[in-house]
């Protein structure tokens, strides 16, 4: 498994760190190495072969809880973002909205990114040749 940490949007440089999957390890533990992300695939010459998560900085996203209104299960993907339209800065067309699976209480943890700051990432990943199994805010 890898890990991808950018530590801005701007900048070109990635932390990593390799482990193996069926280890146990502890954050702390966490041996990380900073390289160019355009020469990331020499720094891991296996790359292709690993899942591979990509950590934002977590103040380029932000998360809401939000309660799935009664009778809009079907809908509530496309209702969300006017739902929330009040509680943000930015027009809902410019944002990206993901979710997570709803829990019990029919809340469902939402993560919004601008679209622009999100295509800015997964084009450099691009660039370098790297395809994200997942995109997580720090």
């Amino acid at each position: 498994m890898l890990t991808l940490i950018f530590e801005s949007a701007s900048n070109e440089t990635v932390l990593y760190h390799l482990r193996d999957k069926a280890k146990s390890f502890k954050t702390n533990d966490l041996p990380l190495k900073r390289v160019a992300l355009s020469e990331l695939s020499s720094a891991v010459p296996t790359l292709d072969q690993h899942e591979i998560t990509v950590v934002i900085p977590g103040e380029q996203v932000t998360t809401r809880l939000v309660k799935i209104p009664k009778g809009s299960k079907r809908h509530f993907n496309k209702a969300l973002p006017f739902l929330l339209e009040d509680e943000l800065a930015t027009p809902v067309e410019d944002l990206h909205f993901a979710l997570a699976k709803p829990n019990n209480e029919d809340r469902v943890l939402c993560a919004i990114i601008e679209k622009q700051v999100l295509n800015n990432y997964l084009e450099q990943l691009a660039n370098a040749g790297i395809t994200a199994s997942n995109l997580i805010p720090d």
